[in-house]
């Protein structure tokens, strides 16, 4: 019945209010989305689009500026993130043993376990988490080379910052597909990504991340993500 009523032109200020109440900005003060808000009520109104018709369209035009403000929020964290990850940055990101992960070795969570009849060697736990089949053969390839100690099937997901390995994005937490350790010590860390998703811009941040994580390592650990199945095999280049 709503959608059916004929209403009449808010004020710009009444407006304004009701869609800076109209969804969630916990991360925002009312000032700053009113100033926002009221901004862009105003650039509308320039645009000769009345209130009358603002007003009618108000649950459509709060989806698009919650829409907006999420675009903006999303740019000033890659942003920010970027200049973190800059040498030139105030306190620059550094990787350090004092702060190394471990694996707890009585916890591994695994929701879904990998099936198959393939019997790996070289896996840190008695199970392995589910992976799928292009993962499985990147598997077989690590737990084959003799560089390989251990290696683990990182399980990935929230709730699991405690029991998997994970780098930080712009956005979220990166838990990388495989981490292995390496006879001579070092730490090798793959993600594996097959050619259609290697290009795309989350693989692209995290591979910038994984490489500069392994760059500020010095030398201590490796990051590679394989450009799909026919890629797996230059893991051993990397490592030699």
């Amino acid at each position: 019945m709503t959608l059916l009523s004929v209403d009449s032109a808010w004020p710009l200020a009444r407006l304004a209010n009701w869609l800076d109440r109209s969804f969630a900005h916990r991360d925002l003060t009312p000032t700053e989305t009113g100033v926002f808000i009221t901004n862009l009520l105003m650039h509308l109104a320039e645009a000769r689009i009345s209130l009358e018709q603002l007003t009618a369209n108000r649950y459509k035009l709060s989806r698009t500026v919650e829409r907006k403000i999420a675009m903006h929020r999303t740019a000033a964290r890659t942003k920010i993130y970027n200049e973190f990850l800059s040498p030139k940055f105030a306190t620059p990101l550094v990787v350090s043993k004092e702060a190394q992960f471990q694996f707890p070795p009585d916890a591994y969570p695994a929701g879904s376990l990998c099936k198959g009849g393939y019997r790996f060697k070289k896996h840190y736990f008695p199970v392995i988490g589910e992976m799928n089949d292009e993962e499985i053969e990147c598997a077989k390839f690590l737990d084959g080379l003799p560089q390989v100690k251990f290696w683990v099937r990182n399980l990935p997901g929230p709730g699991r910052e405690t029991t998997s390995f994970w780098l930080q994005t712009s956005t979220d937490k990166f838990y990388p597909d495989f981490v292995c350790l390496l006879a001579d010590g070092r730490n090798l860390v793959v993600e594996y990504k097959n050619a259609t998703d290697w290009t795309n811009d989350d693989s692209k941040e995290k591979r910038a991340l994984g490489e500069l994580w392994g760059e500020r390592s010095g030398g201590n650990c490796i990051f590679y993500m394989p450009k799909g199945s026919e890629d797996v095999a230059t893991i051993k280049s990397k490592i030699q």
